[in-house]
């Protein structure tokens, strides 16, 4: 049982928290104060609670690389997967902001994306419609390293584009083919969550 005056304390801070936009989990999360995130949560803090932004607790523990916080939040229910508007889910922004260990532990935990992540198939189709589809085997940032599965038309080659395939034609003699790993940015990716 908590002590009257620590919940009555956390009540009070909560509130305040709320007036300023943002919820007392979220700045346990972002001052990395796992004991007041564990106490908040005992004493009935909702894991899902979003801020004034729309994000959850365990979506800033993921952008602010704070594992141990967002351990405490899974084992508490958080939802893995909420996805605010314009923000992504918990997963999508620790890929997104280069916290592979983070990334990692929300995979293994159950997390899933909505068709960027790793393991995901994408296609990067910029030349009219052509291009190449593959597997996303790792993300750093907006970097995505695919292993292509597939060529989409370019039967002749397409046209080596800088930044879509590493200045690399695709397809035709010299081309990327099925089995190359090819780095691309997010912005090339046309083709998000296709069917395996």
């Amino acid at each position: 049982m908590m002590n009257p005056m620590i919940r009555a304390f956390l009540v009070v801070v909560s509130a305040v928290a709320a007036l300023a936009g943002e919820t007392a989990l979220h700045r346990a999360v972002r001052e990395g104060d796992v004991a007041l995130l564990r106490s908040s949560l005992r004493a009935g803090a909702n894991p899902n609670e979003r801020d004034a932004s729309g994000r959850t607790p365990l979506i800033e523990a993921a952008e602010l690389d704070q594992i141990e916080a967002a351990r405490v939040l899974i084992s508490a229910g958080a939802d893995l997967d909420a996805r605010p508007r314009g923000w992504g889910t918990a997963l999508e922004t620790a890929e997104r902001t280069g916290h592979t260990k983070l990334a990692e532990m929300l995979r293994q935990a159950g997390a899933r994306t909505f068709g960027r992540s790793v393991g995901d198939k994408v296609c990067v189709r910029p030349w009219k419609g052509d291009g190449y589809c593959g597997t996303v085997e790792a993300i750093d940032k907006n970097a995505y390293r695919i292993r292509v599965t597939e060529i989409v038309g370019c039967k002749d080659g397409c046209p080596a584009r800088g930044e879509c395939s590493a200045g690399k034609p695709v397809g035709g003699a010299g081309g990327l083919h099925a089995g190359d790993a090819i780095t691309t940015v997010s912005w090339c990716l046309t083709h998000t969550g296709v069917e395996r």
